[in-house]
């Protein structure tokens, strides 16, 4: 059981050794789909009323952009920031998997099995989500471990999942679990289900202004989270300068100790992250660049027991 109060922040690699694609690749994978007027995709697009022009400036402006990222780039640009949105919804989707969570585990099923307790207690757990992702991964993974070690029903683990926060930032695939009926199961790709082609890009937030995150739910929920902890905790996270300042903006506490994978990260990188945090009067320790997530976590497993 975790008793020590973590917040995890997680970024596009978090869920990446599930088969979630990263920025660029997303990226890549809704222009590849996109440039082709006879796929599915652009087809799905027109059919919910987005007219090929629009489709088409949109990818064409997207793949020329030299931006990182999907978002990134709908950041600036407010007239595609609607058929961006469906687009994400719509590629994304498609990667949902559920054989590939259970078989894989990774560091979900590491995490999960640090929050070993019995039903009863699981709430307790002392560990809390932050997310910057879309996709609802962690939530169908651990409700369906949640039902499947100790057989019980989904009302019953969703009950507990309820009491450890995971806030996504900047919206989802749709919610999961959910207490209504109106919920796209995991692992039905949007575009095989007409019931949710019209909701596309409804749960997706594109933010782009400095008054959305001080009215913003999700931020305000993160900060509160975030002062309570002891230790902060960054995976897979890419370390976007507007991102971290968009986190820890108008606080005055923070965890007493505050940790990040660096995958990949050049030493020039590393230290320009350092800066950010710096410039934030934070001191952040990055793990060095051949690091993954799981192998992070079970290299400090310490600090996130009791």
């Amino acid at each position: 059981m975790i008793k020590k109060r973590v917040v995890l922040v997680l970024g596009a690699g978090a869920s990446a050794p599930f088969k979630f694609p990263l920025g660029q690749g997303l990226k890549d994978e809704i222009v590849f789909k996109l440039n082709d007027k006879k796929n599915p995709y652009f087809k799905a697009l027109n059919a919910i009323g987005f007219d090929r022009y629009i489709v088409e400036e949109f990818v064409n402006n997207l793949s020329f952009s030299g931006r990182n990222s999907v978002d990134e780039f709908l950041e600036f640009r407010n007239k595609f920031i609607d058929v961006g949105k469906a687009a994400i919804d719509l590629v994304l989707s498609k990667h949902e998997n559920r054989q590939e969570l259970f078989s894989k585990g990774d560091w979900y099923q590491y995490i999960y099995n640090m929050m070993n307790t019995s039903f009863d207690d699981f709430e307790n757990n002392q560990i809390s989500f932050i997310t910057f992702n879309y996709d609802r991964s962690l939530e169908y993974y651990l409700n369906t471990a949640l039902q499947n070690s100790y057989g019980v029903s989904q009302d019953e683990s969703y009950a507990k999942l309820k009491n450890i926060p995971i806030v996504h930032l900047h919206g989802q695939l749709g919610g999961y679990p959910s207490e209504t009926s109106d919920i796209r199961e995991f692992g039905l790709p949007i575009i095989e289900n007409q019931n949710f082609l019209e909701k596309v890009g409804k749960g997706i937030k594109i933010i782009h202004e400095h008054s959305e995150i001080t009215k913003d739910k999700e931020f305000a929920t993160a900060r509160t989270l975030i002062p309570k902890s002891t230790i902060l905790l960054f995976l897979g996270f890419g370390y976007n300068e507007v991102n971290v300042k968009r986190l820890f903006e108008g606080l005055n506490k923070y965890p007493t100790r505050v940790y990040g994978t660096g995958f990949k990260l050049e030493p020039g990188e590393v230290s320009k992250v350092k800066n950010i945090f710096a410039s934030l009067n934070i001191q952040i320790e990055i793990a060095d660049k051949d690091t993954d997530i799981l192998m992070y976590l079970r290299g400090h497993r310490d600090w996130i027991e009791g």
